[in-house]
């Protein structure tokens, strides 16, 4: 029989809630973690609004040690990863340390150190640079800390792939275990861009929604489209071979999760979206009807939310199952987005239950999304989707995991 990789450990640092509980609170409440900025003036700005994270306790997570060596999204890395972590009782000793792998999907680094460091050049001169910026600030710093922090000496590796950073890392995370490189991987994303440079950069793309209409959240498949809106935060996810996690008796299994697929194609395009979830679908011998709850890439912006409505409502004709996107409530968080995805559909299939999509907006035509809470709802597979704006689509299938015909809790 062919190993499972499983989830046994999930943490989060979301605008909705700095941990997996208050995060699934505000979650099932629909509340709308998207704002106006508020940690700097945005009124020459394009990006107005965001998904802001609110009163983290870096002191909680982060070494007192570390805390001016790194930038806010390592933060970020190291509190989901230490909750995730904590949640699955794993321990890093010197038996398994160089069998515990650190896999993390980041686009852009770290912001708010490389504005403080223009800061000290321009105005103090390059002596007074914060030195620790040169290994603060780049990708795959989180990797590196998470690494410092808990030992973690395995095969470990980082992504850079837009808003698909995170469905990639999770690609070659799960690989690495099939292939007998970890028996655990730390996988995950994290984003911190919600700064005046970062904001600025980001909004060159000219995909992101420059208003102050917020109340009704990012609005994914609007039929009148805004634009994206940036979302901060980091969830981490431990992976392990189900066999690994009955023998140490792991707490709790979580999912069954599938290696995503990844297909790079330019220019991206309906058909190649179309063929990359059939071909999910063929390999897993599984029927569109029996797929439980979609969780689509629905980022607000023009193109991509045109296409991906085509696709779903051929692929899923007559809305045959729920399509929900979490990220309405808490804005796109790049290469934390994927991880948050999985977060959320094993959270569904935890306790019997879909959400819908925050906000009452009209919709593109031909696709209906989940609008109301569907309790009392078994959740078999979920299929997480995702796309970049280089060419990248990724599709992730989610199982439920059942134990002598019951859920595992």
């Amino acid at each position: 029989m062919d190993e499972k990789v499983v989830i046994t450990g999930m943490g989060t640092v979301n605008p909705l809630g700095n941990d997996i509980n208050s995060f699934w609170k505000s979650y099932k409440a629909q509340k709308n973690a998207i704002r106006d900025i508020s940690r700097f003036s945005v009124e020459n700005g394009i990006i107005k609004i965001a998904g802001e994270i609110q009163h983290f306790d870096e002191g909680e997570y982060v070494p007192k040690r570390i805390q001016r060596k790194i930038d806010t999204f390592i933060s970020y890395a190291l509190a989901a990863s230490q909750q995730a972590i904590n949640d699955s009782k794993i321990t890093i000793n010197e038996n398994n340390t160089y069998k515990t792998g650190i896999f993390v999907g980041n686009n852009s680094g770290g912001w708010d150190i490389s504005e403080r460091g223009f800061r000290e050049l321009y105005r103090d001169g390059a002596n007074m640079v914060n030195p620790w910026q040169a290994t603060a600030w780049f990708p795959a710093a989180p990797q590196g800390y998470i690494s410092i922090v808990h030992g973690a000496k395995g095969f470990s590796k980082s992504y850079v792939a837009d808003t698909c950073s995170g469905a990639i890392a999770l690609k070659f995370a799960i690989q690495s275990i099939l292939n007998g490189k970890n028996e655990v991987v730390i996988c995950g994303g994290t984003e911190a861009p919600d700064s005046k440079l970062a904001t600025i950069c980001y909004a060159q793309t000219g995909q992101f929604h420059n208003k102050r209409d917020f109340q009704k959240g990012a609005q994914p498949f609007a039929s009148k489209n805004h634009g994206m809106v940036l979302g901060e935060g980091s969830t981490f996810l431990i992976l392990e071979t189900l066999s690994h996690a009955l023998k140490r008796h792991a707490p709790h299994i979580y999912a069954e999760i599938c290696i995503p697929k990844v297909v790079t194609e330019m220019p991206w395009s309906k058909e190649v979206y179309k063929n990359m979830i059939s071909q999910i679908l063929k390999e897993n011998k599984l029927h569109p009807n029996d797929i439980d709850v979609v969780l689509p890439e629905g980022n607000s912006s023009k193109n991509s939310d045109f296409i991906e409505t085509e696709v779903l409502s051929e692929v899923f004709d007559n809305n045959s199952c729920d399509i929900t996107i979490p990220k309405a409530q808490f804005g796109h968080l790049y290469g934390a987005s994927t991880a948050t995805d999985v977060m959320c559909a094993a959270l569904f299939m935890k306790n019997n239950i879909v959400l819908p999509t925050f906000g009452e907006y009209t919709t593109l035509p031909g696709l209906k999304l989940t609008n109301k809470v569907k309790s009392n709802q078994s959740v078999n597979r979920a299929l997480i989707l995702g796309r970049s704006r280089e060419g990248v689509s990724t599709g992730l299938l989610l199982k439920k995991y059942i134990k002598g015909g019951e859920k595992n809790e």
